[in-house]
């Protein structure tokens, strides 16, 4: 009797998992990108967060523009592909 081995990563090693969740948190930034847009006061001219309703950026674009920051930083040193 031979009892053969697949070599299948399953779990966050595989290629196809960690695909799956750069698709899904890329999905998840999108839309919370989408809800936290600058608009601007008519009457004031005051700029403002549609997401939050507070000053802009919010609290909330800070921490994504800083992310993004340090993903692209991580993709020009080439530790990110």
């Amino acid at each position: 009797m031979t009892t053969e081995t697949t070599n299948t990563t399953v779990g966050p090693k595989n290629p196809a998992y960690i695909l799956a969740y750069n698709v899904l948190l890329s999905g998840v930034v999108g839309q919370v990108e989408g809800l936290h847009t600058k608009a601007i006061e008519v009457a004031t001219e005051q700029e403002f967060c549609v997401g939050c309703n507070g000053d802009w950026p919010c609290e909330t674009r800070r921490v994504l523009m800083e992310f993004r920051g340090e993903v692209a930083d991580l993709q020009r040193r080439g530790v990110l592909t």
